[in-house]
């Protein structure tokens, strides 16, 4: 059994998968802050299925990137529960998040996260193996040299559509439905990696961020001058 936390974007989100099957999740867009939503949400999941947590297995976590202060949320969370219940922790990245939420596209999935500034983090995946793994760069340079009929998924596929539809052939945006990243593709993803042996038994999650945060890059630039 499975419980995922999803905190990296606006929108929280939990799940509790049980012997490889979905069985419930939950999403909440909200102004409070996920520190105040994330956890009771998790709680009233477990009780509306009828788990206590001592019967998890793993938990799962978005570990980023994506929002600072979310990632470090779902991730304190996560860990905290792994160390009181002496489980494991599975850390996953927003990039393999999305692209999981179009398993079904047999061609190049091409994964973009708006970071702002013409920038997005962004991935490739095709067939499920990664082709370019997690990196952040701008628009320009991410479209560059993307195969012809390549499926484009996130958020900055939304935001930079025009310039998508400009330089990449044949290109596709992904369902609305699938453009963020959800607690249950967490899960199925931690599914697989628990079938296949890869999760240590005490392993906890690390953020991701990918660059360092606007608050710090202002620092720097303050000591610089």
């Amino acid at each position: 059994m499975i419980l995922a936390f999803e905190s990296s974007s606006a929108t929280a989100s939990v799940a509790v998968l049980s012997n490889g099957e979905l069985i419930a999740e939950r999403s909440l867009h909200s102004t409070r802050t996920h520190s105040k939503t994330l956890l009771p949400m998790a709680q009233a999941l477990m009780e509306e299925c009828g788990f206590a947590p001592n019967e998890l297995t793993a938990l799962a976590v978005n570990c980023g990137p994506g929002s600072f202060t979310g990632v470090r949320i779902g991730v304190c969370i996560a860990n905290a529960m792994g160390l009181a219940l002496n489980i494991p922790v599975i850390s996953i990245n927003s990039l393999l998040c999305l692209n999981e939420n179009i398993a079904f596209y047999p061609g190049n999935v091409c994964v973009m996260i708006d970071a702002r500034n013409d920038s997005v983090y962004t991935a490739q995946y095709k067939f499920g193996e990664v082709v370019r793994p997690p990196v952040a760069l701008t628009v320009e340079q991410c479209l560059k040299d993307v195969p012809e009929g390549t499926i484009f998924v996130g958020d900055g596929a939304i935001q930079y559509e025009a310039q998508i539809r400009k330089s990449a052939a044949n290109a596709t945006i992904a369902p609305a439905a699938s453009m963020f990243c959800r607690a249950g593709s967490l899960c199925y993803i931690a599914h697989r990696r628990l079938q296949s042996g890869e999760v240590d038994g005490t392993q906890q999650a690390e953020p991701l961020y990918l660059r360092v945060s606007q608050a710090e890059r202002m620092w720097e630039k303050r000591n610089q001058e």
